[in-house]
């Protein structure tokens, strides 16, 4: 066993609480018969890594590194509202999304503002609506063909516009950082392996969304 792979079990020791033989560190071959031996032990014990304490810091990367929030000042009780404002939100949400899925976690979307986009999406029914009906002047098209395509297409974009311009509340109870990572914290029968996984990244260099459970632990300490 290299040098590397004993530092990883000896880090995985120390984060989970638990022991790995001789015989168990040698029988795991791949990142998959890693997180199951670990689950094993965490089930046995009932012990794992504060599961917040590990979305808490996923978040806080991603937001320094990805949407480019100053490290500084950012804590639980940080307000969601003060790191991304209105202007640019979804945006940033979007590329914090598919950052947290490279590490496990689901962010949840966001939601519209409470009955402007409802509101916007009638008007724009109703305007079509009453295009289809027909009483509208020149220069709107005046074919029953026009009318059946056009006001069903308008109806979309125009939902499609407030989704894209309303949708930027966050998700419910999710004001604060702190807030946010209880809510992606993932179930404890699913903490382990994120946990597992990025200990491997730490240790042996290699970025998380790399890693399968079929990835040989030996080809990634080479």
């Amino acid at each position: 066993m290299g040098l590397d792979l004993a530092e990883l079990f000896i880090d995985v020791e120390e984060s989970f609480g638990v022991s790995l033989s001789e015989t168990e560190a040698q029988s795991c071959d791949t990142v998959g018969d890693l997180v199951s031996c670990v689950q094993g032990k965490v089930a046995a014990k009932g012990r794992i890594p504060c599961p917040t304490g590990e979305a808490f810091r996923a978040i806080t990367r991603t937001l320094v590194e990805e949407v480019g929030v100053p490290r500084k000042g950012l804590r639980p009780s940080t307000s969601l509202g003060h790191v991304l404002p209105w202007s640019g939100r979804r945006r940033a949400w979007r590329k914090a999304a598919k950052r947290l899925s490279r590490e496990q976690y689901t962010l949840p979307g966001l939601r519209p503002i409470r009955g402007v986009s409802a509101a916007f999406q009638l008007m724009t029914f109703l305007a079509a609506f009453t295009y289809w009906l027909g009483p509208v002047p020149q220069p709107w098209p005046e074919s029953g063909g026009a009318r059946a395509l056009l006001a069903p297409l308008a109806v979309v974009a125009g939902f499609v516009f407030s989704v894209k311009l309303f949708y930027r509340r966050f998700p419910e109870g999710c004001d604060t950082v702190g807030q946010l990572a209880r809510r992606i914290t993932p179930p404890p029968s699913e903490q382990v392996q994120p946990a597992v996984y990025r200990l491997v990244a730490e240790r042996l260099g290699v970025p998380v969304e790399k890693l399968s459970p079929q990835t040989r632990l030996i080809d990634l300490a080479r």
